[in-house]
């Protein structure tokens, strides 16, 4: 249970620890929500804007507090994070042309309360080297780890970092886990027409890229929307391998090969 105070240090309110929930259901609940809210909002003419009010902080709270306190207080940041995750994830969905190099931002996302802008748009100069921020650092850093026989596979969990560059926790990275499942799920497991096509020696990875190059990269910009960390680094890298790390999970797809 966390508690959020005002600036004369009074509670206001109480919120309870979701994380016991279980993250799929979880990711699952809340994307069906989001789609079904915004088809809502649009029939009645209600601006879009009002999906960026946290749920569970009234507005009468919200003027309470100053922008550091809002900003400083973890549990409102966590439902802002995910507001601007999904809206930018219907912004894709929407707008499937939108590309990683694309400098449109929904409205939530350029509201001052929301994190810093993409990693696509801010040089490397403004995070520590403990980003991690190409290949190459994976091999220096200290806390990466990993097998010295494998370099080109860092572990990700403790390669993907937050914008100080400290380690992500348990929960951050099942949260991730559980947004790659779901965009591998909607976007690559329809285009598995005949597993048996794949040559017994290539990775998945490597003939998805191939032969659907266009809809891999698709699928690792709404993950990058979707999970902001991954996009701390040079290219998209970080999100084309954790999206490809799940193509070896018998989880993913639901043919066999």
């Amino acid at each position: 249970m966390s508690t959020l105070f005002d600036d004369n240090e009074e509670p206001i309110l109480d919120f309870d620890d979701m994380d016991n929930k279980d993250d799929e259901a979880f990711w699952s609940c809340t994307l069906s929500a989001a789609f079904s809210a915004t088809a809502s909002m649009r029939s009645l003419g209600m601006p879009s804007s009002l999906l960026s009010q946290p749920l569970g902080l009234p507005i009468e709270v919200i003027t309470r507090l100053t922008h550091n306190k809002l900003t400083q207080n973890a549990e409102f940041m966590k439902y802002v994070n995910m507001v601007s995750h999904l809206q930018e994830l219907l912004n894709v969905r929407q707008n499937p042309s939108m590309t990683a190099n694309s400098t449109t931002i929904s409205s939530v996302t350029t509201s001052s309360l929301c994190p810093s802008k993409s990693a696509l748009q801010i040089s490397s100069d403004c995070y520590p080297a403990s980003v991690v921020w190409t290949t190459k650092d994976c091999k220096t850093d200290p806390n990466v780890g990993g097998s010295a026989s494998n370099l080109s596979q860092p572990p990700m969990q403790n390669t993907v970092r937050r914008e100080d560059g400290s380690l992500i926790s348990d929960l951050e990275w099942q949260s991730i886990r559980q947004a790659v499942f779901t965009v591998a799920r909607s976007h690559l497991d329809p285009l598995w027409r005949d597993p048996c096509a794949i040559p017994k020696k290539m990775h998945k990875k490597t003939f998805m890229k191939g032969a659907f190059l266009n809809e891999w990269l698709d699928a690792v910009t709404v993950l990058e929307c979707l999970c902001p960390l991954l996009s701390l680094c040079t290219g998209n890298w970080k999100g084309d391998m954790v999206l490809g790390s799940v193509l070896k999970n018998s989880r993913l797809v639901s043919h066999s090969s």
